[in-house]
């Protein structure tokens, strides 16, 4: 069998496995699977190695932090439409240029990807802000969400890269 279908059946059934998991044994984790997959495609994506994997949850969490920072800053500011443009592009520019002066979250993938989550979550959702519960909060919920990606994908992408070399 050819090695990128092998690999995309492994996947499909992991995949598979996940939502399972997270619409049976632990739906009541609040972990959504969509940013569960999202997380699993920024380290699938980028490099390699255990930098590579702290780079992408640093980069995941910082997005969602400066997400969260701009829909606070959003309602305190007063919540019109300009107000929280202008506070979402102004923290979106920050949590790029955090990359350029730390090293540890230097994913632009994973810094964008942990942002638009966030701040999709907490607008589709008309989510609270202010509320950091696990499970009902944009930052927490999609923080912890994109972190189980990353790891479950660094691990899968571990697991493969043995299972090609046989062992």
């Amino acid at each position: 069998m050819h090695p990128d279908l092998t690999r995309a059946l492994a996947l499909g059934a992991l995949g598979a496995a996940v939502a399972w998991l997270l619409a049976g044994p632990l739906a009541a984790s609040g972990l959504q699977f969509w940013a569960v997959i999202a997380g699993w495609a920024v380290i699938a994506a980028g490099e390699r190695g255990a930098r590579a994997l702290l780079a992408a949850i640093a980069g995941s969490v910082w997005g969602a932090v400066m997400a969260s920072a701009a829909l606070l800053a959003g309602v305190i500011l007063g919540g019109s439409a300009t107000i929280v443009a202008i506070a979402a592009g102004a923290a979106l520019a920050l949590a790029l240029a955090g990359q350029a002066v730390v090293r540890a979250v230097s994913s632009r993938p994973a810094i964008l990807v942990g942002f638009a989550s966030t701040w999709g979550y907490a607008g589709l959702a008309r989510l609270d802000a202010t509320n950091f519960a696990f499970g009902a909060g944009p930052f927490t919920t999609i923080a912890l969400s994109l972190v189980t990606g990353v790891l479950l994908g660094w691990l899968i992408e571990v697991a493969l890269g043995l299972f090609r070399r046989g062992g």
